[in-house]
């Protein structure tokens, strides 16, 4: 383990330094991405990519910071050693997100047929289906 070999310190450091690179790096992209994707593709597949993205906010959002008490939870054990209850935390919240990937996944599909019926419900009548 790197963790066992580095102090906690360190470790600590390293972690705070790859975190804000990495929000650099989405700040930027978000900044830059947009802009590329509507001079390239145009505004359908920005929107595309907007829709995309509020989705993905959307289910972040709908974890409600069980990612970061999840990871509080499990560095506890880990740094004294318990493996017992650093296996209990990861069973537990590996159970919630399978039962969180399982309601997304119905959701996605629900609101797939859902755009499927709605984009042709006017075939074969002439009239044009407005999304």
């Amino acid at each position: 383990m790197l963790l066992v070999k580095m102090n906690r310190n360190k470790a600590l450091a390293l972690n705070s330094v790859a975190s804000l690179l990495q929000q650099i790096v989405a700040l930027v992209c978000g900044l830059i991405v947009p802009r590329l994707i509507l001079s390239s593709f145009g505004s359908a597949a920005n929107g595309t990519v907007a829709s995309i993205s509020q989705f993905i906010s959307i289910t972040s959002l709908i974890q409600g910071g069980v990612t970061g008490a999840t990871r509080v939870a499990f560095y506890g054990p880990v740094a004294t050693g318990d493996m017992k209850k650093a296996s209990v935390v990861y069973k537990t919240s590996q159970s919630f997100y399978t039962k969180f990937a399982l309601a997304l996944t119905g959701y996605v599909c629900g609101y797939t047929v859902r755009l499927h019926r709605r984009s042709f419900a006017g075939v074969g009548s002439g009239n044009e289906c407005d999304f």
